[in-house]
């Protein structure tokens, strides 16, 4: 279990949000995210993200703070452009990350990867059909979204919404979302450190 009395979600998180961006972050949601995390970590459980134009950026970004920070085994399905493109001229753009999941599933049947999609609208097609791919086989989703969080809300088991309209707004939170990930399993992991080793 993380030690709450070390990371102070309610008190460091919301104020900074609410102070810079007069936004209203769930605190529980927000406490959730980062325990599921911790334990995909603890467990080297495979942390999958998605996401589309700088969602995609954000989601390479928090893979490699996973990975280079806390150990990790996380991957951005953004990333490989070659194969992006390639399904995307092939199939259709809408089955970019639906394609890649499916190969992990083929290749790692027995593994059960957390799913983290980026979507500031919570409509794009490509997202969508991943995620129902990903709910289809068990796996537990975290999404990321901002407005109303459109149609991702309802097929994620987690979903932290940034409710703005400003899109440029909701971007920038969610970078700091997962940049406050990092800090909180860094507090987490150093306090344990000595156990994980």
């Amino acid at each position: 279990m993380i030690d709450n009395n070390n990371i102070n979600i309610n008190n460091d998180f919301t104020s900074y949000i609410t102070n810079n961006y007069n936004i209203g972050i769930d605190n529980d949601k927000i406490e959730q995210a980062c325990k599921g995390l911790a334990y995909c970590i603890e467990h080297k459980i495979p942390i999958l993200l998605m996401g589309n134009g700088g969602s995609a950026y954000t989601a390479a970004h928090f893979a490699q703070d996973i990975t280079k920070v806390l150990s990790g085994n996380a991957h951005s399905l953004s990333d490989n452009y070659g194969l992006v493109m390639a399904v995307a001229n092939d199939l259709s753009y809408d089955d970019v990350f639906e394609f890649q999941l499916q190969r992990f599933i083929n290749n790692n049947p027995n593994q059960k990867p957390l799913i983290i999609a980026l979507s500031y609208s919570g409509e794009s097609p490509n997202i969508l059909y991943a995620v129902s791919l990903a709910r289809t086989n068990k796996f537990p989703v975290l999404s990321i979204t901002g407005n109303n969080g459109g149609d991702l809300i309802k097929i994620s088991n987690l979903n932290i919404n940034v409710p703005t309209t400003n899109i440029y707004v909701a971007e920038s939170v969610h970078s700091i979302i997962l940049h406050y990930f990092i800090d909180y399993l860094k507090v987490y992991f150093n306090s344990r450190w000595d156990e994980l080793e």
